[in-house]
């Protein structure tokens, strides 16, 4: 898929609605995060339509912030398939295929280099507050990177598996 501007405020007003829902303040303020987070500055650029981020939410009510992550889960589950079905039988040009795997190319570089996989960061706070969820399933809850689904629209981290999963889940 390329950016499609109908497409991105559909998006867009998907994450705005279902945040709004909890906070009127959280679209702008984890979309703001999302745009610095996944600007890539040595080439200018942002990575994908954007979208949401957040980490560690932790604002003393556990179902509150489990609910918020949920309802994200739930708003990207309705309308990003909604957008690829309008699209997925369109044909693309050669030039839109190429552009696709130079952004897919980039991406899997940065990944690499920058996130080791099977680490868990030791200033992880659930970890050293002693939650079950991350001994058990190695790793955090959802919520310490389900937002980054959001963002993936249009990229290729959308069909790995990790998007917006709910519950405990392993660090891949």
């Amino acid at each position: 898929m390329t950016p499609n501007e109908q497409d991105t405020q559909a998006f867009h007003g998907a994450l705005r609605r279902a945040c709004d829902r909890f906070d009127p303040a959280y679209y702008e303020r984890y979309k703001r995060w999302c745009d610095e987070y996944f600007y890539l500055p040595h080439r200018s650029e942002p990575r994908g339509v954007g979208g949401i981020f957040y980490d560690y939410l932790d604002s003393a009510d556990r179902d509150r912030d489990f609910a918020f992550t949920r309802a994200l889960g739930e708003a990207f589950l309705d309308i990003y398939p909604r957008i690829v079905r309008t699209h997925m039988d369109e044909p693309w040009t050669a030039e839109e295929r190429e552009q696709q795997l130079r952004r897919r190319g980039r991406y899997g570089r940065i990944q690499s280099a920058l996130r080791p996989r099977h680490q868990v960061r030791p200033d992880d706070r659930r970890q050293r507050r002693g939650d079950p969820h991350v001994a058990a399933a190695g790793g955090p809850l959802v919520g310490r990177r389900a937002s980054s689904a959001a963002n993936a629209a249009g990229s290729s981290n959308c069909a790995n598996g990790r998007i917006a999963q709910i519950g405990p889940s392993n660090r891949r």
